[in-house]
């Protein structure tokens, strides 16, 4: 069984004149291809695969991003049944076949918000109210320089950039469900040059005891239209209620999808 994340995270060694995270970052651009391949404006459509081994739950995955913040993430399952999740650039929600419809608010809007954002990882730091290093550690099995960022999400995230070709090999964060706060780790393997980036197409998020694997496959920059980042009706007339003032509707629990710190590009990571 693969260790889990838990309240503390591996041994960090202070190291004195360590690199500023800004300086990390830096190298970490530089690592997935320069600013000139990072992807600003427009759109983009990232295809791949999802699975929970513990569950025996394979499927497809599909999410579509377009500057500055829309997003809508698919998942299916199969006879496990379909999860969307979607922001529009002002509500956040969620759909699924078994447990149906609700509007995401307070800590779980905010963090979705921030991941509809099309740069991926690569303004963490700009985006950051404060970044720290606060050193060196190894995470699994790679020596890996330890950033701290505050105010990027609800709460702060600590992220392992290797010391060797700088790239993020992971992170670690709580995420905000409406099954309470859950500590989550993210393994970032497998890049791979998808267009004119560098991509780490593997993402292996592990939380309350079991593994989620995304994969990707591809990566296609295009022109996406609006329609397709239109929620399903249910979700409108939840949207049509909080305007008028009515409020949502209580819906079901969070979907069987990773937390807000799935990857789309840009070195893979975007929380």
């Amino acid at each position: 069984m693969p260790r889990m994340p838990g309240a503390t995270g591996p041994k960090v060694t202070p190291v004195d004149d360590a690199p500023t995270p800004e300086a990390l970052w830096a190298k970490f651009i530089d690592a997935i291809g320069g600013e000139e391949a990072i992807q600003r404006s427009g759109s983009r459509r990232t295809k791949g695969r999802f699975e929970v081994p513990m569950a025996q739950i394979k499927g497809s995955m599909e999410t579509i991003s377009k500057a500055p913040d829309l997003m809508v993430m698919t998942i299916d399952l199969g006879p496990a049944g379909v999860t969307r999740q979607g922001f529009d650039g002002t509500y956040g929600w969620t759909v699924d076949q078994a447990m149906g419809e609700r509007l995401l608010e307070g800590e779980e809007l905010d963090d979705l918000r921030r991941s509809g954002d099309i740069t991926g990882s690569a303004d963490f730091v700009k985006r950051a109210s404060k970044a720290t290093t606060l050193g060196k550690a190894d995470f699994r099995g790679r020596e890996t320089w330890v950033v701290e960022l505050e105010g990027l999400f609800t709460n702060p995230a600590t992220f392992y950039l290797d010391s060797n070709d700088g790239l993020i090999r992971g992170l670690r964060m709580t995420s905000k469900t409406a099954m309470g706060s859950i500590p989550v780790e993210i393994e970032v393997t497998d890049y791979k040059p998808l267009g004119k980036e560098l991509i780490a197409t593997r993402n292996i998020s592990r939380l309350m005891g079991m593994e989620v694997i995304m994969t990707t496959d591809e990566v296609i920059t295009e022109e996406i239209p609006a329609s397709e980042f239109e929620p399903p009706a249910a979700i409108k007339a939840l949207i049509e209620a909080k305007k008028q003032g009515a409020g949502a509707p209580a819906g079901g629990n969070t979907p069987a999808a990773p937390p807000s710190g799935t990857p789309k590009g840009n070195g893979g990571v975007a929380p």
